[in-house]
């Protein structure tokens, strides 16, 4: 089985496009989908799987569409698809923790929203934490690269209150290092 990404990915993104650009802007990214994956971004369903495959052609649409360019810009906007992605309890419990220990469930949340390919470990170090994600044949796209980024940053603002460093050590084909300043 290839990877797989769990529905309220694609809902949490039609939500973002809605309010970032509206009906018009939501159906050009649908349009930079294969036939096959449209209903993902406009009728998807929180508890259902898409492939990979679908979730890399919205990325792509959706930085098209919203003209995010410029890496950062397009860091930034995952960033806040993550983060209106945490439903209200569980942004109350990532408030009650602190950056390390959310850092810790990195797996466990990679896990809840993919299935199929990839791994996450996490290493403390001096000043942070290192996110080592693995066997996933997706880095090679830097819209993956920066949605580990903007992930990893929203999931620690909500629970530090203040947008940390992220930064991506390095990467290969089928891994990434993300390192995280929070201490």
């Amino acid at each position: 089985m290839g990877s797989e990404v769990k529905g309220v990915w694609f809902v949490t993104a039609k939500s973002y496009m809605l309010d970032h650009g509206g009906a018009k802007a939501l159906e050009r990214v649908a349009e930079q989908l294969d036939p096959a994956f449209r209903e993902a971004i406009l009728d998807p369903l929180t508890s259902a799987w898409y492939p990979e495959r679908a979730l890399a052609q919205a990325l792509a649409g959706m930085r098209e569409v919203l003209g995010a360019i410029d890496d950062e810009v397009f860091c930034e906007v995952m960033r806040e698809c993550s983060e209106l992605g945490v439903n209200r309890f569980f942004r109350v419990l990532l408030r009650l923790s602190s950056a390390s220990f959310v850092l810790r469930q990195t797996p466990t949340m990679w896990r809840q929203i993919r299935r199929g390919q990839g791994r996450v470990e996490v290493e403390p170090v001096q000043g942070g934490t290192l996110i080592h994600y693995r066997d996933f044949p997706w880095f090679e796209d830097v819209n993956y690269r920066l949605l580990a980024k903007g992930s990893l940053g929203a999931i620690v603002a909500i629970a530090a209150g203040k947008l940390p460093r992220v930064d991506i050590v390095d990467f290969g084909s089928d891994w990434l290092d993300a390192r995280v300043e929070h201490k």
